[in-house]
């Protein structure tokens, strides 16, 4: 006979379920939150950077008259390294990212961008937008230094407990994907789409955390190897970039400095045409590398990492010698590699098959509802037992309140401050890049500030300002590059069309959800609430 009863193990196992999700419910949202927005970063981009906008597919660009522009733009200053990422369905743009030898006006790094054959360079992105901040939000909260990291892989390891226990403690799993009672009480109606949207997502949220943990699992890795001789005290960073520079695909430089007069696009087609002759169908890159720029070891390394439609982030690789051409490493995938690559790929979620990056984003959005729903049944149960301390429920509801709307709101004023930048109306002393950041934290922060002094009224007063700030981001961009709706659906600019789209659906669901809460809404303070069934513990 068992030690442990069956009763005594689904009690643990919810009891767990409990505590691991409603400890980390700030951090559950927020990852949430921003991982679905990422599904459309690219997109965001463009929509936050008018400079880039541009209607219809990539048209044919002229690489090598790219980098010759690129590299006269840094007036003299040495360029080490340089990496193009030619343009994309997502991104029709050619982009330069460079290493410089020497800080220029406090940056190692320079960007360009170039659009058509134009050779014309776009100057720097003036907005962090959706790959330079919302993108890393998702991975790292944007915490200084590497704890940020160590943050969210706990978050995603208590994310596979919660599944994993979630099954374990609702008995009638299956049942629960056909229940939902919309006339019921608050509470009941709140658990039944809690149930829902764990049945519907369940694989979606096994996978992604899984795929999340094996990512960082090379970075979690480094932590005990830090203690290796040179990298005494740094952080895991420079134990991987260490190994990277000891691996025997990479070169060092020579130390004597060549004339970079031969054409790169050359070595970009040899490549594509190796690939296309091994797998029996047209390949293109879409990253070239080139090391060592200007040195004798010059080396361009041509990638392809996201093969249009398909999942699995691709890890084929080929290293020429820039001086004689000839080929010094042809990277292939092996199986274990290919396994690896399938996971990356389905969490990176860069490829261009539309209806899957949908389905995904509604993955994503589930997971949103499912972690609001869980945090507002956790406090809805005990609410009756706060007693005569009002402070702890309280305390409860402005972080669940912030967690949720808080961070949806903070988000909406970050797409308006965008617009500001646009208008050129900042406040002195802050740099463009640096103003949406700093717009989002105050406001999230003012969230749960608002939150705790409103008490039940904040869920309807921050919807009404999610409602309100969507829209007027959508009429903002109208207002300030003149691309409206009709225009960017007429002229093919989907991107943009479809961010002006989701920004008033979600101005219309949240002043739905404003309107049902202020006439459902319960002017009684916080306190013992009676015999109300609606806030009995769970059957």
């Amino acid at each position: 006979m068992s030690a442990f009863p069956k009763r005594d193990f689904r009690a643990s196992m919810t009891w767990l379920h409990s505590w691991a999700g409603i400890i980390p419910t700030l951090l559950f949202f927020a990852v949430f939150w921003m991982g679905t927005l990422s599904v459309f970063d690219k997109e965001i981009d463009r929509w936050m950077q008018p400079e880039s906008r541009y209607a219809g597919p990539p048209i044919a660009y002229d690489l090598d008259a790219s980098i010759e522009t690129f590299i006269g733009a840094q007036n003299g200053v040495e360029v080490t390294s340089l990496f193009i990422m030619p343009p994309k369905p997502r991104e029709p743009y050619l982009y330069f990212y460079g290493v410089l030898a020497e800080e220029v006006n406090g940056k190692t790094y320079s960007y360009g961008r170039f659009v058509g054959e134009s050779n014309e360079m776009l100057g720097e992105p003036q907005s962090l937008a959706g790959s330079g901040f919302i993108f890393p939000f998702h991975f790292k909260l944007h915490i200084p230094g590497n704890f940020g990291y160590y943050l969210i892989g706990a978050v995603a390891l208590a994310m596979l407990v919660l599944t994993v226990t979630g099954v374990i403690a609702h008995r009638k799993i299956i049942a629960d994907f056909f229940t939902f009672r919309p006339t019921r009480k608050a509470r009941r109606v709140t658990l039944d789409l809690h149930n829902l949207m764990g049945v519907v997502g369940l694989p979606f949220y096994f996978l992604f955390a899984l795929s999340g943990l094996y990512i960082f699992a090379g970075w979690f890795a480094a932590l005990p190897m830090q203690t290796v001789d040179g990298v005494m005290g740094k952080s895991p960073v420079a134990f991987l970039e260490l190994a990277d520079s000891q691996s025997p695909k990479r070169r060092p430089r020579a130390g004597q400095s060549i004339a970079m007069d031969k054409a790169i696009m050359p070595f970009k087609t040899q490549a594509e045409a190796l690939w296309s002759e091994r797998y029996g169908a047209p390949v293109m890159a879409d990253r070239v590398r080139i090391e060592h720029y200007g040195d004798a070891n010059a080396t361009v390394i041509v990638h392809r990492v996201f093969p249009g439609r398909r999942v699995t982030m691709a890890q084929d690789r080929i290293d020429f010698d820039y001086a004689t051409g000839t080929v010094l490493y042809d990277q292939q995938a092996t199986p274990a590699t290919a396994t690896r690559s399938w996971l990356e790929g389905l969490h990176f979620v860069q490829f261009e098959h539309w209806p899957l990056r949908w389905l995904f984003f509604a993955g994503g959005a589930a997971g949103c509802i499912l972690t609001a729903t869980g945090a507002l049944f956790w406090m809805r149960s005990r609410e009756k037992k706060a007693g005569a301390q009002p402070f702890n429920i309280r305390f409860v509801h402005a972080m669940t309140v912030g967690s949720v709307t808080g961070i949806m709101l903070a988000t909406g004023v970050f797409f308006v401050a965008n617009r500001f930048i646009a208008l050129g109306a900042l406040p002195p002393g802050i740099a463009p890049i640096e103003w949406e950041p700093i717009t989002f934290y105050i406001a999230w922060l003012l969230s749960f500030i608002h939150a705790a002094a409103r008490g039940r009224s904040a869920w309807m007063d921050q919807c009404f300002f999610i409602a309100i700030l969507s829209l007027s981001a959508a009429v903002l961009n109208w207002v300030t590059t003149g691309d409206h709706l009709i225009k960017t659906m007429t002229t093919g600019m989907w991107s943009i069309a479809g961010m002006d789209l989701l920004l008033l659906l979600t101005s219309a669901l949240s002043a739905w959800s404003a309107i049902h809460l202020r006439g459902k809404a319960r002017q009684r303070p916080f306190a013992v609430q009676g015999d109300d069934p609606a806030l009995q513990p769970a059957e």
